[in-house]
């Protein structure tokens, strides 16, 4: 999905022009069950499923802890409005 994306974009450009970089982690690599479980049914019931807290925390400080002065851009639905 990403690569389609970032090659005919401005965010490709830049990224070929090496004035960010991407790195991307697998989560499932943080969880300690033996599935590699890393959802799970919403507190109180309902549809959908939402991302283990544990997992995502872990996931997050790996990468701060390898790379000390990186930004970090973790979009949820009850964020801010995320446009130029």
């Amino acid at each position: 999905m990403l690569p389609g994306f970032l090659e005919y974009s401005l965010a490709g450009k830049a990224l070929e022009k090496k004035i960010w970089n991407l790195e991307v982690v697998d989560i499932r690599f943080f969880a300690e069950d033996k599935h590699s479980t890393v959802d799970d049914v919403p507190y109180g019931g309902g549809a959908g499923m939402i991302m283990r807290p544990d997992v995502i925390g872990s996931a997050v400080d790996s990468v701060f802890s390898a790379h000390k002065n990186t930004r970090f851009i973790y979009m949820t639905p009850s964020g801010t409005k995320f446009n130029q």
